[in-house]
């Protein structure tokens, strides 16, 4: 018991120190925040999708076995952009496998690799799938059944990658 409140007491003086508040004022200062966080995250997506430098810099399309692909890349765009795109996609089209991706100033692909209920409940593992490619392009990744991200140095080639998720899709979808 003295112990949990030895550790209560540190967290609520650590909140106090970075809300830079009171104690009788915390949760109002904690209020503020989260609002002012959800006006911020508003207006970073408002600005995302009004922005015209996000327009798509190359795009591909393809189906195997009655599942769309689609690849899309998209110049210096951030993250939350790319997983806005890919959210979008998932919610659109039924039986798809998308690969969103932007490289940055500093040559850094970033890749959010997603694909609908459908395809992940029949097998295919996004998280799987991006680890693997990421690591045969020296870069790093993975994340869940329908949805992963990686990063790459360099710029990825659509056509190569749409060739190694066809033959996986291959496999899977015999």
């Amino acid at each position: 018991l003295v112990e949990h409140y030895l550790r209560t007491d540190a967290v609520m003086k650590e909140m106090l120190f970075l809300l830079r508040t009171s104690e009788n004022d915390i949760v109002e200062r904690a209020r503020r925040l989260v609002e002012r966080v959800k006006e911020l995250e508003k207006k970073l997506e408002k600005g995302l999708s009004e922005n015209p430098e996000m327009k798509i810099k190359d795009e591909l399309k393809d189906s195997v076995k009655g599942v769309t692909i689609i690849l899309r890349n998209y110049d210096k765009a951030p993250v939350v952009f790319l997983r806005k795109v890919s959210d979008g996609l998932k919610s659109s089209i039924k039986r798809g496998i998308f690969y969103i991706a932007s490289c940055d100033i500093n040559g850094k692909t970033t890749i959010i690799f997603s694909c609908s209920k459908e395809i992940a409940a029949s097998g295919f593992d996004c998280g799987s799938f991006i680890s693997a490619f990421a690591k045969n392009h020296s870069g790093g990744g993975g994340g869940r059944k329908d949805m992963a991200q990686a990063g790459v140095p360099g710029v990825i080639n659509t056509k190569e990658i749409l060739k190694e998720i066809k033959a996986s899709l291959e496999k899977i979808l015999k």
